[in-house]
Order: structure tokens, then C-alpha cells, then sequence
């Protein structure tokens, strides 16, 4: 078992001590640590503060996840955690896949507004595999929140090149 896969494993400990040192311990490793992806956007959503805390300095520094994830990762932006929602997003903004549109048009329709500026930026890192999303980011321009119509006007300046 490699270090990341036992680190993974350590994340689903009863002990939030366990938990966290090992989302620290992910949290160093930076871009080798991209296996953990998806478990440490569920991380996010821990009862301990300090597994929450290690797991977004470990999101931050981890790059681009892998295709792989993007169901998975697309699975997670309509969860009941915002900061779940948010981190899926901007993993699936960092991958680029075209698959993850659909889901990331629908996040950015509703849910928490972190959670829908994310999608909305997300699609914008995609760019014109992105254009079936144009609608609805034009509909988000029309939004009272001054940072969705920012997102989501230059989300649809990257989709129009």
C-alpha cells in the first residue's frame, strides 16, 4: 500500500486525531497527493474542525486531480456541505473536463452562492467545451450577487474566446 492510499485509509478513522494527521500529512505531499482527491473533498465535511482545516490546505496545494475523478467530484457539488460543493467545483474547474458541464450548469443554478460562483468559474476553465452552459451563465448575470455576475460574465467571455 502506497503512502497516499494508507493516508486515504486514515481519513476514515473513528479517531479525528487520526483523521487529521493524515489530512496534514496530505496536505505536505502537494501534488502527489492527487489519488486523495475525492476523499479530501468529503473531508471537507467533517465533524472536526481540524480534519476540515488540513483537508483545504491539502485541496489547495494539490494541482490538477486526475480525469478519473470527475463523476465522482461532479457527484459532490450539490452536497449539503458548501465547502463540498466549493472544492468540487474548483477541482473540476482545475481538470477541465467537458463531461463535469452538466452538473456544474446545475450547481450554478442553485445551492449555496459560494458553491454556484465556483461552478460558474469552473465552467469558465473548461472554456468552449463549456457551451452548452451559456444559458444558464447568462441567466446568472441577471443575479442580485455581485460576485455570480462576475463569475459567470467571465466564464462566458473564456467559452466565447
Amino acid at each position: 500500500m502506497s503512502t497516499v492510499d494508507s493516508l486515504i485509509a486514515a481519513l476514515a478513522s473513528p479517531d479525528p486525531n487520526e483523521r487529521a494527521a493524515a489530512a496534514e500529512r496530505l496536505a505536505m505531499l502537494g501534488p502527489e497527493a492527487a489519488s486523495a482527491a475525492v476523499v479530501l473533498v468529503r473531508a471537507c465535511a467533517d465533524t472536526s474542525t481540524e480534519v476540515r482545516k488540513w483537508a483545504a490546505v491539502a485541496l489547495s496545494s494539490l494541482g490538477t486531480p486526475r480525469v478519473a475523478h470527475v463523476i465522482p467530484l461532479a457527484g459532490l457539488l450539490m452536497d449539503d456541505n458548501a465547502w463540498v460543493g466549493y472544492w468540487a467545483a474548483t477541482l473540476l474547474g482545475r481538470i477541465g473536463a467537458a463531461p463535469a458541464v452538466p452538473a456544474l450548469a446545475a450547481a450554478v443554478n442553485s445551492g449555496p452562492i459560494e458553491v454556484r460562483c465556483q461552478a460558474a468559474w469552473a465552467l469558465g476553465q473548461i472554456g468552449e467545451s463549456a457551451r452548452a452552459a451559456l444559458r444558464v451563465l447568462l441567466q446568472a448575470t441577471a443575479s442580485d450577487d455581485v460576485r455570480l455576475v462576475a463569475r459567470a460574465r467571465d466564464a462566458i467571455e473564456r467559452i466565447n474566446g
